[in-house]
């Protein structure tokens, strides 16, 4: 395990330790539903079935943010929900058209009635309050088990394994040198706490060709001065911090298919990420995950593990049409 990820997990049990009560633990019906990442709530609302996930906004234990989308077959995007819960179980969160913070649509007052069921109502501006009746149920599955499809784009240099169960979205973003798309599990845990799926995105160039006055050689979160060591991390950061910091580690690397593979953690203000980087002739692809192997600190060749992010990394294959 990494150190920051140790230490974070140390001060975690010093805040919270044994014994400490969390605010809403005067609500018994809502301390075993919180921050259960395999239940969500579905319901309901205005003759439309919905589908929400609820969880304690740590450490402000009296805070919950969450996520509540369409469900069925016109599903739509997420949105982001944030407020607080009472100790009387009572839940208020507004809900937001885009991240947290932006334009609050409507507000939900919900009460815990027992520990499987959410009643209440959804207001919008200058409406007539929504009846809102949610029942607990299983989340969908993050674990990759069952069908696997496989990805394939004429846009894309490359071709790759994913579970079949999971949403894609190729229309991400999309520049002159860049496009890219995003693979997540359709939880509502796993998409608000980021903890399942990855972005993709794919550039021009395989990097081992400095920009023009540019002494570095960058690809992605990568970045190299002979094209043989491969640094993880910000450049500006890493003239000021040592290899193998929080923020800049010496990339893995292995080679498959013709494809020269990097690996490195990056250590952030609050959370790191894994990137992976493909290295292929006039193409590059970089992953960015919060899932993946739980250790790979050190250099050497690429780790994996038996998450899902590893299987997809080791199913990546070169296609031979290129745009």
């Amino acid at each position: 395990m990494r150190l920051p990820r140790a230490l974070a997990l140390a001060v975690l049990c010093l805040l919270v330790g044994p014994g400490v009560g969390l605010a809403f633990g005067q609500c018994t019906r809502a301390g075993g539903l919180l921050n259960n990442s395999q239940v969500e709530f579905e319901g309901k609302v205005a003759g439309k079935r919905v589908r929400l996930y609820l969880a304690v906004d740590w450490p402000h234990d009296e805070r919950i943010h969450g996520l509540v989308r369409a469900s069925g077959p016109s599903r739509q995007d997420a949105r982001h929900l944030a407020g607080e819960i009472a100790s009387d179980c009572l839940v208020t969160v507004d809900e937001f058209d885009g991240e947290t913070g932006g334009r609050t649509v409507a507000t939900w007052t919900l009460r815990f009635d027992t520990e499987t069921s959410l009643t209440g109502r959804r207001t919008e501006p200058e409406s007539p309050p929504s009846v809102v009746r949610l029942r607990a149920v299983p989340a969908p599955p993050c674990d990759g088990h069952g069908r696997w499809r496989t990805f394939r784009s004429a846009a894309w240099p490359i071709s790759f394994d994913y579970p079949a169960s999971w949403q894609i979205d190729a229309s991400t973003s999309r520049t002159d040198d860049t496009e890219s798309l995003r693979l997540s599990c359709p939880g509502l845990a796993s998409q608000l706490m980021e903890s399942a799926g990855f972005l993709l995105v794919a550039g021009k160039a395989d990097g081992r060709q400095p920009r023009e006055s540019e002494p570095l050689r960058r690809v992605g979160s990568f970045f190299t001065s002979d094209g043989i060591r491969w640094i993880a991390g910000d450049v500006d950061t890493c003239r000021e911090e040592p290899v193998n910091s929080l923020f800049c580690s010496v990339a893995r690397q292995s080679t498959a298919d013709g494809i020269t593979i990097l690996q490195g953690y990056i250590g952030h203000a609050r959370r790191g990420s894994l990137h992976y980087a493909f290295l292929m002739p006039e193409r590059w692809m970089e992953l960015e995950t919060y899932a993946g192997p739980a250790d790979t600190e050190g250099e050497g060749p690429v780790v994996y593990g038996d998450d899902v992010v590893s299987r997809v990394v080791r199913s990546l294959r070169r296609v031979s049409t290129m745009p």
